[in-house]
């Protein structure tokens, strides 16, 4: 049987003459340890129609070796952090199966008779490598730059340019060392990249991956959560950040901002256990960078549901202006070196784990303990905010608004350590009554966005903008009526992490 190592390994992409320049750099070049080293690599990768392979987090690729075929897997467990992947290789022998790794938890995914499996992709790239010696640590850097051509659904070819930092000995905290020195000498113009080679030639045709469970055994720890709910936002952050900036596609910037939240969310759940300056400084960060993209999403809702309710030609048009000018300003902001640090600090986090350094017995609590204790709380103080809300007074739901998301966000954090037919009901009476209030706060919002545009724009877009901040003050008044309803119901059901208690109950 063989084995599979586990390699730890860094991406960084960018312009193609940024990435061809890093073998030039004067201060690089004082850490070598060996040759500048050369190759083209043309690769062949094959799943399915239905990409069963991709989805399972499973690459499996052939490329011409001096010594052979050399089949290639390599397998992302889900949860588990980008920059670590399980991998395998073998040369082709004529007598044995074609697509047999060795590696039963690989097999097993490829399957034992997998006549599904045909041509998918492929990529070539010319690729510059060598060794260099840093951090006290020994490190192979690589520069590839080429193409990844799609051959189904239909054909498509996408550009690859990217520097990959391979640890081969030594402490882990060197490859981020060293990732961060090339941002900060490219202006953040080489961002942190978790795409591999395979998804860039999926490109499209990829189905765009839900936020999905966070994998963690029913025996972890406290921390074990923690460690897989950072590797998790970190990669929805550095995805949805590139496609934003590549695009400016409002539902990558939605996607951003929910990791975003997620992560200040995260910190919020843990901040009584942690003593981390390390989370606590990217919680704030976040928070920042959250509201930066912020306005860029609020225009984006707005023309979708707001505007076709009076499209006067001069409203939208100032609207469009100004997202146009918004998306000018959040380009700049995810192609800044601080952005791109942020993100490869979300990833330092979730690797290298050095918040576990901090004197915190909590830590290692049981989950589930560390769960209940956390929910418990949350809940208490969204109980109190709740009875000091008058709900005919919209403006006094605040601070029960506030208060729900942030106990929303830890009860999903939770919710895949309880059956989903015991949380069910919970979640969806939550879910009425925080779309409830989502409704007061998008009416609220593009009250202000329609009056602010149509200063300056003339009756037709005055009278436009009165209609649309008129219609949707209703929809506020309305939707502020129905918050008391589901309150009351949300708040008379039984916590589902507290049911085996009262089911126990004589």
């Amino acid at each position: 049987m063989a084995r599979a190592k586990t390699e730890f390994e860094l991406k960084l992409v960018g312009p193609a003459s940024d990435v061809a320049a890093v073998r030039r750099l004067a201060w690089l070049e004082e850490c070598a340890a060996g040759p500048d080293e050369w190759e083209r690599l043309d690769s062949t990768y094959y799943d399915s129609a239905d990409w069963r392979l991709a989805s399972a987090g499973l690459s499996l690729r052939i490329r011409n070796d001096p010594a052979g075929k050399m089949l290639t897997a390599k397998f992302l467990r889900r949860g588990e952090s980008p920059v670590a992947r399980l991998e395998t290789e073998r040369l082709i022998e004529e007598s044995a199966p074609g697509f047999v790794t060795g590696v039963a938890e690989i097999d097993q995914l490829i399957g034992a008779a997998p006549d599904d499996l045909n041509p998918c992709a492929r990529t070539v790239t010319d690729r510059w490598h060598r060794r260099f010696v840093t951090g006290g640590a020994l490190v192979e850097l690589s520069a590839e730059i080429g193409r990844a051509e799609r051959f189904h659904p239909d054909r498509a070819v996408s550009p690859i340019a990217e520097i990959e930092i391979e640890l081969i000995k030594g402490d882990a905290a060197a490859v981020f060392s060293l990732a961060r020195r090339l941002i900060e000498t490219f202006g953040g113009r080489l961002r942190v990249g978790v795409e591999t080679k395979f998804d860039r030639a999926l490109g499209s045709a990829r189905r765009e991956a839900k936020t999905g469970k966070i994998a963690i055994a029913p025996d972890a720890s406290a921390g074990d959560l923690l460690a897989a709910a950072i590797a998790q936002i970190a990669r929805r952050a550095v995805e949805s950040g590139e496609a934003a900036l590549a695009t400016h596609d409002g539902e990558a910037t939605r996607r951003l901002r929910v990791s975003l939240r997620r992560f200040r969310a995260l910190e919020r759940v843990f901040r009584r256990t942690l003593e981390s300056e390390e989370i606590r400084d990217l919680a704030l960060r976040a928070r920042d960078w959250g509201r930066m993209i912020g306005e860029v999403r609020d225009l984006d809702v707005f023309i979708d549901t707001s505007l076709p309710l009076a499209d006067d030609p001069a409203l939208r048009a100032r609207v469009e202006a100004r997202l146009a000018e918004k998306w000018s300003d959040v380009g700049v902001t995810l192609g800044s070196t601080g952005f791109a640090l942020f993100l490869l600090d979300l990833l330092d986090a979730a690797h290298l784990e050095r918040w576990r350094l901090a004197p915190s017995s909590r830590l290692s609590m049981s989950i589930t303990q560390y769960a209940e204790e956390t929910l418990d709380r949350r809940w208490r103080r969204l109980d109190a905010a709740g009875k000091g809300a008058d709900f005919a007074i919209p403006e006094t739901l605040h601070a029960l608004r506030i208060e729900l998301k942030k106990f929303r966000y830890a009860a999903q954090f939770f919710r895949n350590l309880y059956p989903k037919d015991r949380r069910a009901e919970f979640f969806a009476a939550m879910s009425a009554l925080q779309d409830a209030f989502g409704a007061i706060n998008d009416a609220v919002v593009a009250q202000t966005i329609a009056d602010e545009a149509a200063v300056g724009g003339g009756a037709g877009a005055a009278r436009a903008a009165g209609f649309i901040a008129g219609y949707r003050s209703a929809q506020s008044g309305a939707a502020a009526a129905g918050v008391e309803t589901h309150w009351m119901t949300f708040v008379a059901m039984t916590p589902f992490w507290r049911m085996d208690a009262v089911s126990d109950q004589p």
